[in-house]
């Protein structure tokens, strides 16, 4: 990075403390996103979540490229059911999870980036309001569509 051309355009703006999320930016409908990694955490209230990170592929629009994080908090059984029939959705097997099937939830989702990372999904943003009020931007799994070669893979093409 050139930190004499930076100075040339230097201008900060003092943030008025509001952030307004990619997703929230970006139009509602079909969207085309690579996944990049995920991970299972604990919110700062205690809950469980799993975060997905994904990137947005809309070659020629302006939302090409965006980092989208989509966080599921697992509070209750119908939120990791919601959550089990999109991943079912793409393929995954979540219908056998569970200590019934000997593969405890927690295991399967610490396990579930392993599988999905670099997969090429349809999603559908939307939007809705809560019943407590608020603005909600969705991100809802459709289907699969592919896979996208990451850059670092033994594959990935050579200089010679």
């Amino acid at each position: 990075m050139d930190f004499e051309q930076l100075e040339k355009n230097y201008a900060p703006k003092k943030s008025d403390g509001q952030y307004e999320p990619p997703l929230a930016k970006m139009p509602d409908g079909e969207w085309e996103m690579s996944v990049r990694d995920g991970f299972l955490y604990e919110t700062k209230t205690g809950k469980q979540a799993y975060k997905f990170i994904l990137v947005n592929i809309a070659p020629g629009t302006p939302y090409d490229g965006w980092e989208i994080h989509k966080v599921v908090v697992i509070d209750s059984p119908t939120a990791m059911n919601i959550l089990a029939g999109q991943l079912q959705a793409l393929g995954i097997d979540a219908d056998c999870w569970g200590e019934r099937h000997g593969r405890p939830l927690k295991d399967e989702l610490g396990k579930l980036i392993d599988t999905m990372r670099h997969w090429i999904i349809r999603c559908r943003k939307s939007q809705s309001n809560g019943k407590d009020g608020k603005h909600y931007h969705n991100l809802y799994f459709i289907t699969k569509v592919g896979t996208v070669k990451p850059k670092d893979s033994e594959d990935a093409d050579l200089p010679f």
